[in-house]
């Protein structure tokens, strides 16, 4: 009995197939559309978010100033400061005065002259609220929500909506809260 012993050789051939190559291609290019997408979905959200936190902020302001009492004296009708919605996309922070001087809060109007800061929101983003004013009165300070027919309100809603369609809403009430609320 022999025994004998027979070799194979492999074929050792080096390098990737076309079809390998093309499927790592196809991967990839699945992933990056995929990252693409997602990014400028979290631009949006990220635009929003800070939209919403820059109205908060300056309706704070609008308070802050108030409590402080800068510049208010009835002897120049200067009664208050607040947030007067304008259109859209714009909103002011203003001075409020009364022309009769004695602070009547039926009679507050917005101060004529160039002592109010325009804010115009980030392209994308729009304000959607029947609210037209949110007035501060010092010293307490006393708050006015004006809507639409120069109602007032114990509270409103302003909300922000980014082009994704996704929500922010700033609460405000007569209280003097300023909330933030995420909508699904």
């Amino acid at each position: 009995m022999s025994l004998s012993t027979t070799y194979y050789k492999i074929k050792t051939n080096s390098g990737f197939t076309i079809i390998e190559i093309l499927l790592v291609i196809s991967i990839i290019t699945i992933l990056s559309s995929s990252i693409f997408i997602n990014r400028h979905s979290a631009e949006d959200t990220q635009a929003l978010n800070q939209a919403a936190q820059k109205l908060a902020f300056d309706i704070r302001r609008a308070q802050t100033l108030s409590l402080a009492g800068l510049g208010l004296d009835n002897s120049n009708g200067i009664c208050g400061y607040g947030i007067h919605i304008e259109n859209n996309t714009t909103y002011i922070i203003d001075i409020y005065e009364d022309k009769n001087s004695n602070c009547d809060k039926k009679n507050l109007t917005q101060q004529k002259g160039d002592k109010k800061l325009l804010i115009t929101l980030n392209n994308g983003i729009t304000i959607s609220t029947d609210l037209l004013d949110v007035i501060f009165i010092p010293p307490k300070p006393e708050v006015i929500i004006k809507k639409t027919g120069n109602n007032e309100n114990t509270s409103a809603q302003i909300t922000l909506t980014n082009a994704g369609g996704q929500k922010k809403t700033i609460e405000v009430t007569t209280a003097g809260q300023v909330n933030i609320i995420t909508q699904p």
